[in-house]
């Protein structure tokens, strides 16, 4: 069913390119649709007029159904697929080969939003899923407050701080910060 045979809406154009572009590890899938939508929600936070998908906080943080809605739809269209690896269960998104060029033929995207996802990607993807809640809800906490994850974020906060500054993903300075430690303690 190629519902956007013709023209693709900018809210997919943006997913598309987002799965299209590498991230600085050389890797254009995304890790799963909870890695997409906290990504997405980063860019939005500095592209909102760009990338309104009308987040809401929800039992896993940040959420967006029309986001949701338009991931299904590429993946209905045949332009995205997910699956699931037996080595870490999580289902990467990626673009099939009509998704490559379908996101060729996206213009209408803004080049200081791709920069943003690009970053965004990058810092996100290079995370596993305990270090992506932390950081995640402490950058932005107005996004926990229906989580049914709170008691693991509290739990995971000093483990996965430290294990994003050893891994060299965030500065010694922010990992001290999310782990809720002093500086010297950290």
């Amino acid at each position: 069913m190629q519902r956007w045979s013709v023209s693709i809406p900018k809210s997919g154009e943006y997913v598309l390119k987002l799965l299209q572009m590498n991230d600085y590890d050389g890797n254009s899938a995304v890790n799963g649709r909870t890695w997409l939508q906290k990504m997405m929600y980063a860019c939005h936070k500095d592209h909102p007029a760009e990338l309104d998908y009308k987040f809401k906080p929800y039992n896993y943080g940040m959420f967006s159904p029309v986001l949701a809605s338009v991931v299904d739809e590429l993946q209905e269209a045949g332009l995205v697929c997910m699956e699931t690896t037996e080595e870490n269960k999580r289902s990467p998104i990626h673009l099939t080969e009509s998704g490559m060029a379908a996101a060729d033929g996206a213009t209408g995207c803004n080049p200081e939003v791709l920069e943003t996802m690009r970053s965004v990607k990058t810092t996100l993807n290079s995370l596993d899923y305990r270090e992506l809640v932390v950081l995640m809800y402490h950058e932005y906490p107005e996004m926990r407050k229906n989580t049914n994850q709170s008691d693991e974020y509290r739990k995971w906060r000093e483990s996965a701080a430290l294990s994003m500054v050893s891994g060299g993903k965030i500065s010694f300075s922010l990992g001290a910060t999310i782990s809720g430690l002093g500086r010297e303690e950290f």
